[in-house]
């Protein structure tokens, strides 16, 4: 805190007010701008001299988050000798009471307690978003603003927990203090909107007894271009376009070549988010293009973004470069879109490696996302999601399509059959990974009968698919998709988050099967599904989210928080409940509003048209304008709230709350609808332009593939391992919880088969633990049975640590002992002494060597770690569990 006086702005000034801050202060400017003028010190001791009898008195932080502010005792004399009121936020001491120091709140959230402090305007358990909150800690009994861990999108639907932290309090009859810096509401982005204005009224008029209590307006730093019911240019669609294709050389997401390498080391290492302004930008697509914004706003503002280069987010923008480009006539958008298209093909590891071995079962498929650029070594482990992996070839096509340029057609084409035939039968995908492939062959995939009805599965673009080739598979597995899709619509068609992401997804496939096959029941279908997704669109155009009955229509784990202590621990909803006025752009309003275009296309009906209209108007209205913060400007929040009119939502989902940016997905796909209205035609046209193309290479392209008969690669004499004697080895083994599917090498026999696996190879010996539906902990509970009271001298289980795919040694492990495998006796528990934060690949004993003890049965219980802590790989996520080995007596 300054202690020098400044000149103060005090001629004509009112004097029931007096501001003790800079001149920069958000509420300082906010009150100038709103025609209020007052007194203004930047030194406490001179605000309290020059304040009149009876005035308020604001002393703000303006050192906040780093800086609290230190009152003396003498201030508070003088102050209390005038009958002044003061208003103190972020103190680091009152007099003689000292608060603690700063801490940084990770999930908690502000919360309204106060009955009657807002006159009514704000109820009790209404929520309040303070950006990157670093709050002071005492003790109050009795506040009107608290910060608690919250389950809730506008309210706190559980009520408080039992631990809160007071944020806004009277201290006494003429102090008030606030434990944070509450007038960086401006600065920090705070929401929503009117709640501010109604707490900054109520502060206000609290310090000024009465006699000031103004509502303020202010434009938030990053607001949608456009009024509910302002009225819009006849080009606002066209305008929208522009913003949204110019956003991306903004953005400083388009990956340069000096900052390549620190995006893959930052990668490597986990640390996936870099500062805005932290590396060059104006990248031009040939290194590719970065995840996105993280939902976490700054102090100032600003919001980190990732260094993650995923395939799908790549091939969309590419898509939506080169529609846009050719709608709007931007050359660089179409030069973008090639270099993009270039990078995901050839000149990075998407699709290298094995995925380019035509001997190898992953031939042809695409990594997820990049553990680095360039070649990788061939024992490289990668992943494949089919429903992105699906979205990403439709995209690439629909570029390359409009770019009018061939040169990756073998690329797609033996995409498209890689993912066909590691789709099952009845046309559900997986998720996969070439270690995977390599154990089981793409055949086991092929053959598999999933009975779950969800929408995350790649029918629509197998109808594309087989139009393009005439490859008849990708038709019948596609009809086998749909038609257990519809035998379950609506309440037990499962969806990953709300119920309009995949009804709005499925909508496209039916409207393209219309256009495939026009028959009765196909129609009938597309009504069903269009009916039950637009009964949810709002007068604004804008498609509402909904839950849905619990349990019905959303898969389990990607719902609303079922309680507070759930809230940013995990994949979640922007709503909490039905009714919450929230609509999500990344999920549903891009993509609904092409599937509405191509079901008019496909009908004819003006009851698409009219729907698809509507919905144009408000993704132009709720596009980001924002000329402070410009790497902003042009695109769309995940996340908007349809009555306030501001983007607002829940942040329980991790890293993708309400105010991410996700290049690609929800955005693109809205960009794209809007450049197939500019240019008159639909995506299906699109993407049929390469269709003598297509055919004409098929036969080249199916010797390719046939090059692999889909069989396990590897045998047991192939794999490597260490060989380990003990008396466990082919004992029966139980195990109370399944392992995670992805992870179950041959079963509970791997614990007991001899083998210690190598820490780099995940798929082969170790069995990994997850929290899942069947495994509610995580956790490893395996009892051994030795077949007869034995000699025990040493029992010790083989764990694995690799940060960097979510896998962590155990919290700790207990070894029991039992003679009738019925009542067990704890005879040792192991702690974990390796911090959390340790990289690299390792493996780990847990167990003691000196037993003298007898018995015939042996139960091992490893304790999952748990969520992943903030600042990890994959924060908020479930860890991982890997074990390969109970060892019981060692030998020789």
């Amino acid at each position: 805190m300054k202690t020098d006086s400044v000149t103060t702005e005090s001629k004509g000034a009112d004097e029931s007010l007096v501001l003790c801050c800079r001149a920069d202060n958000d509420l300082n400017v906010v009150l100038k701008t709103n025609g209020f003028t007052f007194a203004r010190y930047e030194s406490a001791a001179e605000a309290v001299d020059s304040a009149a009898d009876n005035a308020g008195v604001l002393i703000l932080a303006d050192g906040y988050p780093d800086q609290p502010l230190e009152l003396s005792e003498g201030i508070l004399v003088k102050a209390k000798a005038k009958s002044l009121r003061l208003f103190v936020e972020f103190p680091g001491a009152l007099g003689d009471q000292k608060f603690s120091v700063p801490e940084k709140l990770d999930r908690a959230r502000a919360v309204i307690k106060s009955e009657d402090f807002f006159g009514g305007d704000l109820k009790p358990m209404t929520i309040l978003i303070i950006h990157d909150c670093r709050q002071v800690g005492t003790a109050s009994p009795d506040s009107h603003i608290v910060t608690a861990v919250v389950a809730g999108t506008h309210r706190a639907v559980f009520g408080l927990p039992q631990e809160t932290s007071p944020l806004l309090y009277e201290h006494s009859d003429d102090v008030m203090v606030a434990t944070t810096g509450l007038s960086h509401f401006v600065t920090a982005r705070y929401a929503p909107h009117k709640a501010w204005q109604v707490i900054w009224r109520s502060i206000l008029g609290w310090a000024s007894g009465g006699r000031i209590a103004p509502t303020l307006y202010w434009t938030p730093r990053a607001c949608p271009a456009y009024g509910k019911n302002e009225p819009l240019p006849d080009d606002c669609e066209l305008q929208a376009l522009e913003r949204f294709l110019e956003w991306h050389y903004k953005s400083g997401l388009l990956v340069t070549p000096e900052n390549d390498n620190e995006f893959r080391s930052r990668h490597q290492e986990g640390k996936y988010d870099i500062p805005v302004g932290g590396l060059p930008t104006n990248g031009d697509g040939r290194f590719g293009l970065a995840e996105g914004f993280w939902t976490y706003v700054k102090h100032d503002g600003s919001q980190p973004f990732r260094v993650i280069r995923r395939v799908d987010n790549n091939a969309e923008t590419a898509m939506a470069l080169a529609l846009g480009g050719k709608a709007t006539g931007r050359e660089k958008d179409l030069d973008t879109s090639k270099n993009l298209l270039d990078y995901i093909y050839f000149l990075s590891d998407f699709q290298s490696g094995v995925m380019a071995d035509p001997h190898h079962p992953a031939f042809g498929l695409t990594a997820w996302q990049l553990p680095q650029n360039g070649p990788t070594p061939p024992h490289s482990d990668k992943t494949s999601y089919l429903a992105s992996d699906c979205r990403q070839v439709t995209a690439a096509l629909a570029a390359a399509t409009t770019l009018a340029d061939d040169r990756w057609d073998n690329r797609h084409l033996r995409f498209m059959l890689a993912v066909e035939r590691v789709t099952a039968a009845n046309g559900f995908g997986h998720r996969m990974t070439t270690r995977q492939l390599e154990t089981n062959g793409w055949r086991h995939y092929c053959e598999l009968l999933d009975s779950l009805a969800i929408s995350d599965s790649p029918p629509g673009h197998f109808l594309m698919a087989y139009k393009l080739t005439g490859h008849e598979p990708f038709l019948v597995k596609a009809k086998r998709n749909i038609e257990s899709i519809m035998a379950a619509y609506p309440d037990d068609f499962k969806r990953w988050n709300t119920t309009n992401s995949g009804d709005c997804n499925f909508l496209l496939t039916l409207a393209w099967l219309v256009r495939l096959e026009d028959t009765p029941q196909h129609r009938e279908w597309l009504y069903q599904v269009a009916k039950n997704l637009l009964y949810t669109q709002e007068p604004c155009g804008a498609i509402r989210d909904t839950i849905g009955a619990p349990g019905r229509g959303v898969v389990t784990g990607y719902g609303p928080c079922k309680c507070n202590e759930d809230y940013g621990t995990t994949e979640a909803t922007l709503l909490q409940e039905d009714g919450d006025p929230i609509t999500d752009m990344l999920y549903c309003n891009g993509f609904a509003l092409v599937s509405l275009h191509e079901a008019y296309a496909a009908t004819g009906d003006p009851y698409f048209k009219e729907a698809e209209d509507k919905l144009a108007e408000f993704l132009c209205r709720v596009q980001i304008r924002s000329d402070s913060l410009p790497y902003l400007d042009g695109t769309w929040f995940r996340t908007f709230d349809i009555d306030a009119w501001e983007p607002f939502g829940s942040a329980a989902d991790v890293g993708w709350g309400g105010w991410s940016i996700e290049t690609g997905w929800g955005a693109a796909w809205g960009a794209m609808g809007l450049a197939l209205r500019q240019l008159n035609t639909t995506l299906w046209d699109v993407c049929l332009q390469g269709e003598s193309r297509f055919k004409k290479i098929m036969p080249e392209v199916s010797q390719l593939m046939a090059q692999n008969d889909g069989s396990p690669m590897s045998s047991d004499e192939d794999l490597e391992f260490t060989e380990i004697r003990h008396a466990a080895i082919g004992k029966p083994i139980a195990l109370a919880n399944e392992p995670h599917p992805s992870y179950t090498w041959k079963g509970a026999e791997s614990l007991v088969d001899g083998k210690l696996g190598n820490p780099a190879e995940l798929h082969r010996y170790w069995l990994g633990f997850a929290k899942t539906q069947s495994n509610d902990d995580g956790d490893m509970v395996a009892t051994v049975d030795l077949g007869e009271p034995t000699e025990i001298r040493q029992i010790s289980v083989n764990c694995l640590q690799n940060i960097q795919a979510a896998i962590y040694l155990p919290k700790h492990v207990e070894i029991a002992i039992s003679d009738d495998g019925q009542q067990f006796s704890v005879v040792e528990t192991i702690d974990n002494g390796v911090p959390r934060t340790e990289a690299g690949v390792f493996a780990r004993v847990f167990g003691k060597d000196d037993f003298y003890i007898t018995a015939r049965y042996v139960r091992v219980i490893a304790e999952n770690a748990g969520v992943i802590p903030p600042g990890m790989a994959g924060a908020g996520d479930n860890s991982l569990l890997f074990v390969d080995e109970i060892i019981i007596n060692p030998c020789s």
